[in-house]
């Protein structure tokens, strides 16, 4: 066990659909599952304040999305496989 908790909907032993996933570390994910990743729409808060909401694929941030850092800076925008691409 890696210490996270998952509530939500599976299917076939796997999360899929809706769930929320609460880390060992205090991080947060609500939002779309499928074959046990984050895909598709969801957000993301990190126990150190800063928070990503939009496009998941296959875990990572991908597409369209929004991220916040805690200080309340904002960058909206492309994602290619968690790196920020050119401002929105």
């Amino acid at each position: 066990s890696n210490g996270s908790i998952y509530e939500g909907q599976w299917r076939q032993g796997v999360q899929e659909g809706q769930g929320m996933e609460h880390l060992a570390d205090g991080s947060t994910f609500s939002g779309q599952f499928r074959g046990g990743d984050k895909n598709g729409h969801g957000r993301f808060t990190w126990s150190t304040g800063g928070s990503y909401e939009g496009n998941f694929d296959s875990n990572d941030m991908h597409g369209e999305g929004s991220y916040t850092w805690s200080d309340g800076r904002t960058y909206v925008g492309q994602w290619q496989r968690n790196t920020m691409g050119p401002k929105g």
